[in-house]
């Protein structure tokens, strides 16, 4: 059950909003079905690598993508994807989810401030090095934290571009799924002295149901007010982020203790 809904709000919020769903994905793996850090972090790329490529594929076909913006992100973001891959593969997971608590939080924050929107007056993009560094930055993320880091491409779209929020939407579930992937082929090939399990029943079920919700989110997004979809996954975040923070410090404590005695 816990697995099912997982998969339906990761779906949905990436669908909704081309952003959201990776953000969530650790924690429903390791709270609501119980797997390793490590594991979590990797199973979760594939799972939303996965599940933002299936959706990708009517957003290509429907010509929405930005490909020029696309290329800007995707050049330094596999790099900076799969770097970031090495890197968490060899840090302590407590740091890992530390980073993406705060990351969830400042995410939520975000959502729950009403932010400026780029007026679509252009689907021209200029090759600049602000773009090509932010998606090295967030390919970076990706990689460590075992998130898509749509929350962070969709904003930085409609601040640096004047495109419409559609094609900002459509390019940045496109981003999301190449760097995701690439942070799971860095995992995978990764030869780490943390041992990584991969539930492939388990993950193979979350992309089916995730991709088919991700498409119902899509159609469903444009009759519902986006304040209102955005601000509740906003308090979603939030909550999750405390709860994350506040598990690891009670897990932190626990090991001290015992470390004592």
């Amino acid at each position: 059950m816990i697995l099912v809904l997982g998969a339906l709000i990761i779906g949905l919020s990436l669908g909704l909003l081309g952003s959201g769903g990776a953000i969530i994905t650790i924690p429903v793996l390791i709270h609501g079905l119980g797997i390793e850090e490590k594991s979590a972090i990797a199973s979760g790329l594939i799972i939303v690598g996965a599940i933002s490529l299936l959706s990708s594929i009517k957003n290509v076909r429907n010509k929405t993508v930005n490909w020029p913006l696309f290329l800007q992100f995707g050049l330094t973001g596999v790099l900076g994807a799969y770097w970031g891959a090495t890197v968490g593969e060899r840090s302590p997971a407590i740091l890992q989810l530390l980073v993406l608590s705060l990351l969830m939080a400042i995410a939520g924050i975000r959502m729950l401030m009403s932010m400026p929107k780029a007026p679509p007056t252009t689907e021209h993009i200029p090759w600049t090095f602000s773009l090509i560094a932010i998606g090295a930055m967030i390919g970076f993320i990706t990689g460590f934290v075992g998130v898509g880091g749509g929350f962070l491409v969709v904003p930085a779209i409609l601040m640096f571009t004047h495109i419409s929020l559609s094609g900002a939407t459509a390019t940045s579930l496109l981003i999301i799924s190449v760097n995701a992937l690439i942070g799971f082929v860095g995992y995978f090939t990764a030869k780490t002295a943390y041992p990584i399990d991969f539930q492939w029943p388990m993950i193979a079920l979350m992309i089916v149901i995730g991709t088919v919700s991700s498409v119902l989110g899509a159609r469903v997004g444009g009759r519902l007010p986006r304040t209102l979809i955005v601000r509740s996954f906003g308090f979603m975040l939030i909550t999750l982020a405390i709860l994350m923070i506040g598990d690891l410090i009670i897990n932190e404590l626990s090991l001290s203790h015992w470390r004592k005695i």
